[in-house]
């Protein structure tokens, strides 16, 4: 290939980098539509909290692999909102939470779904898709580990996002809607997982 045939190839290839930018979106957390910083003490009108975890997969099927992507959130030591890739060139994408299912029956993964970020209970129960835990003067301690993907546990939640969008979990918004008798403390599968799993995502916003 001679010199200026090469110096056009790659100018024609910078210039479909840039017609088709990597694109992303970000998230942050709120609590009881407030900003806040992980592991610090937040007072309301009505609460005072503080929140110790908060992780949760998020998964998208790529438009031209046809193949899962997943990332793993996780805000415990993030200072600054975190950065989801979305497909390169895509306007928004439907952004699934939790681990697919067909991937969990094959065990357990490397990378973001390696076993070691603590967010895998085991072969059978599989991955733990939602993990929030905090104490609140108002709901008082609570420990939500919300996952699993047999029969009744598989969760369908989603979420538009949008490129250069910016989005919040409100996690003083998702502890309200739990009901009071599970008395902050959900730590395995269970039939009305995917319900309290929507609670999660219905308290994610766009901040404009």
């Amino acid at each position: 290939m001679g010199k200026k045939k090469a110096i056009l190839l790659l100018i024609f290839a910078s210039m479909m980098g840039l017609k088709n930018p990597a694109q992303s979106c970000k998230f942050s957390v709120q609590y009881a539509g407030q900003p806040y910083s992980m592991n610090t003490l937040i007072y309301t009108p009505t609460d005072t909290a503080i929140v110790m975890q908060l992780k949760c997969y998020v998964r998208y099927l790529h438009p031209k692999k046809q193949a899962w992507e997943h990332q793993l959130m996780d805000f415990y030591l993030s200072e600054k909102p975190i950065e989801l890739k979305l497909p390169r060139g895509a306007d928004s994408i439907q952004l699934f939470f939790g681990v697919d299912s067909s991937l969990q029956e094959k065990g357990v993964g490397t990378g973001d779904l390696d076993p070691k970020n603590n967010m895998y209970w085991g072969w059978f129960p599989g991955y733990i898709g939602v993990k929030v835990e905090g104490i609140s003067e108002m709901y008082g301690g609570f420990e939500y580990h919300l996952g699993g993907f047999r029969r009744f546990n598989a969760n369908q939640s989603y979420l538009w996002v949008k490129a250069g969008g910016n989005y919040s979990i409100d996690v003083g918004e998702f502890i309200s809607k739990i009901p009071k008798e599970k008395e902050g403390k959900i730590m395995s599968p269970g039939h009305e997982i995917p319900r309290f799993t929507q609670f999660f995502v219905e308290s994610i916003h766009e901040r404009k």
